[in-house]
């Protein structure tokens, strides 16, 4: 909070020259930005994959991937694996 803005703590509301600045939920206000809301999706990606690897490896992967995405690439490719050892 600065000194131009207010926090109504029975609202859970900023105000900033007597002006409703962003209606906050049960969160903590970082920025009046929520994101591309016209991006969300019902099913979501939630879980994180990282993988530390040398740069010739990635320079190779992202050879391999001919342009697509490396990430969607990697997806690809281990979800291909994965098929193939599953009985």
């Amino acid at each position: 909070m600065t000194d131009k803005t207010k926090w109504d703590y029975v609202n859970n509301k900023v105000w900033a020259d007597n002006v409703e600045w962003v209606e906050v939920k049960s969160r903590p206000l970082q920025h009046g930005s929520f994101g591309n809301t016209n991006a969300s999706k019902e099913d979501t990606k939630s879980s994180v994959l990282t993988v530390r690897c040398y740069p010739h490896e990635k320079a190779a992967w992202v050879k391999a991937s001919k342009g697509q995405k490396l990430a969607e690439w990697v997806t690809e490719a281990l979800n291909n694996e994965a098929e193939k050892r599953l009985p």
